[in-house]
């Protein structure tokens, strides 16, 4: 018989899943990762689906661009100012049964461009 191969939740789930609601601010959500050291959470809504990624380069354009860091989370995935805009999670998601192969193979052929994300939630 041969070992299940590994998936992506074997990986992601020894470090717990950092989460956070569309409705926190952009300044809680920075809060959060630095709390949990963690460089991304996934945004839940309320039935804990995910609709969006905020990561610290989302931190880092909210801070050069100056944004209103009382803003939602919703509304900063829906503006042009997300890295990862909630629009693009079906295209950019990975399933946690995912074999860790086949996720990495997906990565390494996604666009390069400002909608590349690596994070594991």
């Amino acid at each position: 018989m041969e070992p299940r191969p590994t998936t992506v939740a074997d990986i992601a789930g020894k470090h717990g899943r950092v989460t956070c609601r569309g409705d926190v601010t952009l300044r809680e959500a920075a809060a959060l990762l630095v709390a949990t050291g963690r460089t991304a959470a996934a945004v839940v809504d309320e039935s804990g689906a995910v609709t969006g990624a905020f990561t610290e380069n989302d931190v880092l354009r909210a801070y050069r661009s100056d944004s209103a860091w009382d803003c939602s989370l919703d509304e900063w995935l829906r503006g042009s100012g997300a890295r990862l805009p909630g629009v693009a999670m079906k295209m950019l998601a990975v399933a946690p049964t995912m074999g860790l192969a086949e996720a990495a193979a997906r990565m390494r052929d996604l666009p390069v461009g400002d909608f590349a994300s690596r994070h594991l939630d």
